[in-house]
């Protein structure tokens, strides 16, 4: 029995390794090897807490495990691999270059926030069929498959990797509700932004047929939960107003 209620933490710890391979892989210069071992620690996140569920094989140390895997994997990963990339960057202001030596370092601010979100999340429970910021596999992908838009492209400029790792940040410790597939009620209308994002992200992959797909899908999954969140506050305003009138 023991051994079967360590089954969710076998499998967190095979999310670890995954992620922890991926940095050697970017080391060595292998992003699309690193890139699918982030892919596959993505699955292995999904799988223990699905195992848990499903042996009810809960526990304070599987849950701080699954945080500190998440971190190495979502976080530090992602950053090391934007990191390398931005090494070959340099930000220049008319024929002035500058930061050179320091502007590379600003790729690990994703692992710190990555970090601080993971902190927050393991305190809030407000999160048990949605998310409160932006979850880190979801960022951990924005990240890595952005590293493989064409440097020729407008969207590999640095001050354009600049802005969206202080974004990303930022989102991942925001208080915007996100939705997540912990379906409860079957009804199109709940399932609306869901459906969206899975016509979506099919469409970005027939298209683009490339890595960075997974950047524009995680786009789009941002803007439509702003636009949720938009709507419900104008709900929201227009109830309090109905209120007072």
């Amino acid at each position: 029995m023991k051994i079967v209620k360590s089954i969710p933490n076998f499998i967190t710890s095979l999310n670890l390794l995954s992620g922890s391979i991926a940095i050697t892989q970017i080391v060595a210069g292998n992003n699309e090897i690193a890139f699918g071992l982030i892919i596959l620690a993505m699955i292995f996140d999904f799988l223990d807490g699905f195992s848990a569920r499903m042996l009810k094989a809960y526990s304070e140390i599987g849950k701080q495990l699954d945080s500190l895997a998440d971190l190495i994997s979502f976080g530090l990963a992602p950053s090391y691999m934007m990191f390398e990339l931005l090494t070959k960057k340099t930000i220049c202001f008319n024929n002035a270059c500058f930061l050179t030596e320091f502007f590379p370092y600003i790729a690990f601010l994703v692992v710190i926030f990555s970090a601080v979100r993971l902190a927050k999340f393991n305190v809030d429970d407000r999160q048990s069929s949605s998310f409160i910021g932006l979850p880190t596999p979801a960022n951990a992908l924005l990240i890595s498959s952005w590293c493989f838009i064409p440097e020729n492209s407008i969207f590999a400029t640095p001050l354009v990797l600049f802005f969206l790792i202080l974004i990303s940040s930022y989102l991942l410790i925001s208080e915007l509700p996100m939705f997540s597939f912990k379906v409860k009620e079957l009804k199109f209308v709940k399932l609306l932004p869901q459906i969206i994002l899975i016509i979506g992200s099919l469409i970005f992959a027939i298209s683009f047929r490339n890595i960075y797909a997974g950047a524009a899908i995680i786009v789009l999954y941002i803007v439509i939960n702003l636009l949720v969140w938009a709507f419900a506050q104008k709900e929201k305003d227009n109830i309090n107003i109905n209120k007072h009138s």
